[in-house]
């Protein structure tokens, strides 16, 4: 069977496979003789709607971002985090100081929960913001990637807001060992990938 026939035959109502001969006509028994139309084609929505989803997510696959696209994107987006932090705890000491500067000492004595619980928020913010206006954040801006959900769609905002969470979850960054794709936890949950852009 030519490769004509056979994108009619695999939406076909009036198809079954035969382990020897492949996709056959389950009229004839045999494998499909028609030339460009077929009098017998039934289209099966549900196979063709299968068929696109198949062609969408290997059309993802081969565009997805690699392994060193992606640290790239950690480590310019990780940078731009410490400068928001900074400027922000910068400008809450003079605000805090100028209110009240008792008040400063207990910026100033933070623990580490404490900061840690203020940078997920800050980058659950950032994260979020710029990957629901534009599927990038600055680092996939300047590496040419972005997020999609596993159909290739803008994921939803309640998807990239998971997304962004699930990046603290502590010893993220080791989950992208291991795995044949370059995906971390972040991505797996939220049901999320990161594609070059054509």
């Amino acid at each position: 069977m030519n490769k004509p026939q056979l994108a009619f035959c695999k939406v076909c109502n009036n198809q079954k496979f035969d382990p020897n001969q492949g996709i056959i006509c389950k009229l004839t028994d045999a494998p499909a003789a028609f030339e460009s139309t077929c009098d017998s084609y039934e289209q099966n929505d549900f196979l063709v709607k299968k068929e696109m989803e198949t062609k969408s997510k290997n059309d993802l696959d081969s565009r997805m971002a690699s392994s060193r696209k992606r640290f790239t994107n950690y480590f310019i987006d990780y940078l731009v985090l410490i400068i928001i932090n900074l400027n922000i705890g910068v400008f809450l000491g003079v605000f805090m100081a100028a209110l009240s500067p008792d008040s400063l000492q207990y910026v100033q004595n933070a623990g580490i929960i404490e900061q840690y619980v203020f940078a997920t928020i800050v980058g659950t913010i950032y994260y979020t913001f710029f990957e629901a206006i534009s599927g990038r954040s600055i680092g996939k801006l300047i590496t040419k990637t972005k997020v999609v959900d596993q159909f290739g769609n803008k994921p939803s905002f309640s998807a990239l807001l998971l997304r962004s969470i699930c990046r603290f979850i502590p010893f993220e960054a080791f989950s992208f060992l291991g795995g044949s794709e370059p995906r971390g936890w972040h991505d797996t949950i939220s049901n999320t990938k990161v594609i070059n852009i054509k």
